[in-house]
């Protein structure tokens, strides 16, 4: 019986954190970038681009992106072919 409240609870879990990230692309998908960090990353986010240094915290990441959107001449969309749940990660293929 134990055993079907898991399977249960990691379904729920797993349901949640699919819906979260659905939702995540969602404001990526409508060039709410900053929004989206503002609402899905924690304080202490570390965040690295191919062979760049870390960026850590969410201030210094906010900052990173802004500096990135003043350099996007036009918002063409964002497209996410699959999203995947295990545990409590996703992953998305674009």
């Amino acid at each position: 019986m134990n055993e079907n409240i898991t399977a249960s609870s990691n379904s729920q879990a797993q349901s949640a954190v699919l819906e979260r990230a659905t939702a995540l692309h969602e404001y990526i998908a409508q060039g709410r970038i900053l929004e989206a960090l503002e609402e899905f990353y924690d304080e202490g986010v570390s965040m690295q681009d191919n062979l760049e240094e870390p960026c850590t915290g969410l201030a210094a990441n906010l900052e990173r992106e802004k500096a990135w959107l003043d350099s996007v001449a036009e918002w063409r969309g964002f497209e996410v072919k699959g999203i995947a749940v295990v545990g409590d990660t996703s992953y998305a293929e674009t």
